[in-house]
């Protein structure tokens, strides 16, 4: 497939169109996961002084019942959505969108619903027969209801995402939800926030957040059109989404595994210092979740049209970018941990081995590249079925193992093993299933400026402490960034990068004669 520099023509080479999109979409993406990260840090911040730790905890766990039961409840559709509506538009096939559409909201209406009443009646069991503690009913019967909204957010985001409006996703989960609960916690902190306060504005700001999407997916495609009009993939979409349902259940129990064990073994304050860990490391995975999430429904259609030489360059390419961007986030969360955490308060502290060892997961996760979306769209549900089983068993194991011996550390110590671990597996696989490989020599350029730039934070830090304060913090954060940038600039930019330049130039009508050749 010919690849044209897309600056020597009138018409972008494929590769530039897709790469743009994928850009595009994931900087819209990105864009919105740093303002919800920033959100969800305020959140935090306040719930954290306001409830402390053993009250946190309690918020926590809670929160990460809702979203188990969401898992159970989604039956996969959300994936569903996401690669049919793509596909089935890519061939312009109208009816097929409408009947998908019809699918994916029809079931997740009929589940949720059944998932909230059952998990109503079951909360004084699960709070007293596996947690032992009374307090966790109520607020179990009060996450009953918050079910529906979590999933239905989930699912339309999922629906836009298919028709490549990544914008309206962000505006909506990333904007529209962090927005209604910070707003609504800072208000509330002031008159009086208890823990059931606390929860009923989480689940607010999935409604409003589930009402705007659903606007925003009639406005893409109407939704009051005549049912007998659509044409319904049914045994198609189900064999598709089944695999990702269970995968995606025992992907939100891998995720919420370490607060619940932590809730059985360990006491409701390390469960809120984990939480409290977990959400400061959101932000290395910022630009991994947008760029993956943005070439999903690109990937999908180059995969579906045989296009193989295009989908490894796709895959390469964004596989740098999300290691690019973790890079100087993993540096400053590995060399300044107590500083960042004691931010919240003296108590939290006590989780800085835990931010530590979850950075080093998620650079794990950045530096292993886009593997997971090229097995998601390439159909290949058996491999992620059986993936997501290895990775939950292991997850599950270490953490049963690890947090009885040694708590907090012992926790995050099983994300690292059983991240890096499924991540290695899924790049063998790639490489075997659909011949792709994610790395090309220009991934050595971030890999150098990161050893420069972690060089300079170590030494500054030597200098001035960061336990100056967040201040200091600061000051030692840009110090980090700023070299690294520096270091990238020099080494010169690639392909992908001056296509991406070029676009943004034309879109803000800067003038550029010419970007930096590849070094």
């Amino acid at each position: 497939m010919s690849r044209s520099d897309p600056g020597s023509g009138a018409e972008a080479a494929p590769s530039s169109r897709n790469l743009l999109a994928v850009a595009k979409g994931g900087g819209f993406l990105a864009a919105g996961d740093l303002f919800n990260y920033g959100s969800r840090l305020a959140a935090a911040l306040v719930l954290a002084r306001v409830l402390q730790a053993d009250e946190y905890g309690l918020y926590t766990l809670s929160v990460s019942m809702a979203f188990v039961a969401g898992g159970l409840a989604n039956l996969g559709l959300d994936s569903a959505m996401e690669r049919y509506v793509a596909v089935l538009r890519a061939r312009k096939d109208e009816s097929g969108v409408q009947g998908t559409l019809q699918i994916g909201i029809g079931l997740t209406l009929l589940s949720t619903l059944t998932v909230s009443v059952v998990g109503f009646f079951l909360a004084d069991t699960v709070a007293l027969e596996v947690f032992d503690d009374p307090r966790l009913a109520p607020l179990l019967r009060l996450v009953a209801f918050m079910v529906p909204f979590v999933v239905s957010t989930t699912l339309f985001a999922a629906i836009v995402r298919g028709f490549k409006r990544m914008d309206y996703s962000a505006f909506a989960e990333d904007f529209i939800q962090p927005v209604v609960r910070v707003t609504l916690i800072g208000i509330l902190a002031v008159i009086g926030l208890t823990v059931q306060v606390a929860i009923f504005i989480f689940g607010t700001s999935y409604l409003v957040a589930t009402a705007v999407l659903v606007g925003l997916v009639h406005r893409l495609f109407p939704l009051d059109q005549p049912i007998g009009q659509a044409h319904r993939y049914t045994k198609e979409i189900l064999t598709f989404s089944f695999p990702f349902w269970f995968s995606g259940l025992l992907n939100q129990m891998r995720i919420n595994v370490q607060p619940l064990l932590l809730g059985v073994y360990s006491s409701m304050a390390n469960v809120g210092i984990f939480s409290l860990v977990t959400s400061a490391n959101l932000l290395g995975r910022v630009a991994n979740m947008a760029v993956r999430t943005s070439l999903r429904p690109t990937l999908a259609e180059t995969l579906d049209q045989g296009e193989t030489e295009e989908a490894e360059h796709l895959y390469q390419a964004t596989t740098r970018w999300t290691l690019t961007a973790n890079l100087p986030v993993f540096i400053v969360m590995v060399l300044y941990p107590t500083a960042i955490l004691s931010v919240f308060g003296e108590s939290f502290e006590a989780g800085a081995t835990a931010l530590f060892l979850l950075a080093w997961a998620e650079l794990a996760n950045a530096a292993t590249g886009t593997c997971g979306a090229v097995i998601d769209m390439s159909g290949l549900n058996l491999v992620k079925f059986l993936n997501k089983i290895f990775e939950v068993g292991l997850t599950l194991l270490l953490s049963v193992l690890l947090i009885r011996q040694w708590g907090l550390t012992g926790a995050a110590t099983a994300v690292l093993v059983s991240s890096a671990t499924i991540q290695v597996v899924r790049l063998v696989e790639v490489r075997i299933f659909v011949g792709l490989h994610p790395y090309n020599l220009r991934i050595l350029k971030p890999v150098l400026a990161g050893i420069v730039a972690l060089g300079a934070g170590f030494g500054i830090d030597r200098l001035v402490p960061a336990d100056g304060g967040l201040v200091q913090l600061m000051f030692d954060a840009l110090v980090v960034v700023g070299v690294y940038a520096m270091v990238l600039i020099a080494l010169g930019l690639s392909e992908e990068d001056r296509v991406i330049i070029r676009a943004i130039a034309r879109r803000l009508r800067i003038p550029i004669r010419r970007v930096n050749n590849e070094a």
